[in-house]
């Protein structure tokens, strides 16, 4: 298991958010600076009541949103 400490619902609604706002920067033609899986995880440092979240977890939401593109 990638979660091996508590999370604390506001870090869960943070870091939605930025699942989708990546999603938009990934999939928007609009968009010409795609961030990388490096970037995201730099984007999220300290949204867990200031610690970090695994890196081997936000690696893991970025990486299938490379892959995967979210249909509305």
């Amino acid at each position: 298991m990638l979660i091996s400490h508590d999370i604390v619902s506001d870090t869960c609604y943070v870091l939605s958010f930025a699942i989708i706002m990546l999603n938009t920067s990934l999939h928007n033609p609009s968009v010409k600076d795609k961030p990388t899986v490096d970037r995201f995880v730099a984007m999220n440092r300290g949204i867990n009541e200031g610690g970090d979240l695994p890196r081997e977890l936000l690696e893991v939401f970025s990486s299938n949103l490379f892959v995967i593109h979210w249909k509305y």
